[in-house]
């Protein structure tokens, strides 16, 4: 779990970064399933060091929350895809 929200939480910062982010806004997510607190941790530090802050409390309804989510989400969703496209023209290749 911990490797898991280390790679996560440095994908955020690297894409916040990459998009000018100069704060990043964290809704509550302490749903007491996952280490959320660990989480907001780890990205509080990896984003501190690419010069942006973290305030908590951000409404996921708004235009900007919104936008950044559908985002994240298609290019994971395109990701997937050409995963499953190589997979296929290598079983096809490989006459699996």
């Amino acid at each position: 779990m911990t490797t898991y929200i280390h790679s996560w939480t440095r994908q955020v910062a690297d894409w916040c970064y990459s998009q000018g982010v100069g704060t990043i806004r964290i809704e509550s997510i302490d749903t007491g399933d996952w280490p959320a607190y660990k989480f907001i941790q780890l990205l509080s530090y990896k984003a501190q060091e690419l010069g942006i802050t973290i305030s908590q409390g951000a409404d996921v309804r708004e235009k900007s929350g919104e936008r950044a989510i559908k985002s994240i989400v298609t290019a994971r969703q395109r990701k997937a895809r050409r995963r499953t496209k190589a997979v296929r023209e290598l079983q096809h290749q490989l006459g699996a």
